[in-house]
């Protein structure tokens, strides 16, 4: 029971000289500091979410997806796309993110069948195939976003 008490406390400690360090950098800004602070927060919550999946769809089928994060992209520039469509407009501000989400949800599960259905289905015997499909299905995906949106930040 010492040790877990011990451990807690290092991990209290490294996170009180994470928050510590981050304030000294910000000069002591608390609006930077508190941008630093939540945007940090928010990436480990993304870094939490592409980590489940991976390991979720690893648990479930044995497969290494390192087309995960393209999927998650596909996501965000859908749900972006539909939320600022034209013929959203008309749609009540509050519906159109879901919406948005669903539509999102339907185009990773297409993607996704076919990638498993149409792909990864001959190379179940052969897991170091399935890294090498995956991980070059992810370049693909991601150099066709490129071609599709370009390389601007997008302003929500």
């Amino acid at each position: 029971m010492a040790r877990i008490r011990n451990t807690y406390g290092l991990i209290l400690g490294i996170i009180a000289a994470l928050l510590v360090f981050s304030f000294l950098t910000s000069s002591g800004d608390l609006g930077s500091f508190g941008t630093t602070v939540l945007s940090g927060l928010f990436l480990g919550a993304l870094y939490f979410l592409v980590a489940s999946g991976l390991s979720i769809v690893f648990g479930l089928m044995d497969i290494l997806n390192f087309a995960q994060g393209a999927y998650f992209m596909i996501g965000a520039y859908v749900t972006f796309e539909l939320f600022h469509a034209d013929f959203m407009q008309g749609i009540d501000v509050n519906l159109r993110f879901p919406l948005g989400v669903i539509a999102a949800t339907a185009v990773g599960a297409v993607l996704g069948v076919v990638l498993e259905r149409g792909l990864l289905r001959p190379l179940y015997a052969r897991p170091v195939f399935q890294l090498v499909l995956t991980f070059g299905v992810a370049i693909v995906l991601g150099e066709a976003l490129k071609a599709i949106w370009g390389t601007e930040a997008y302003s929500w």
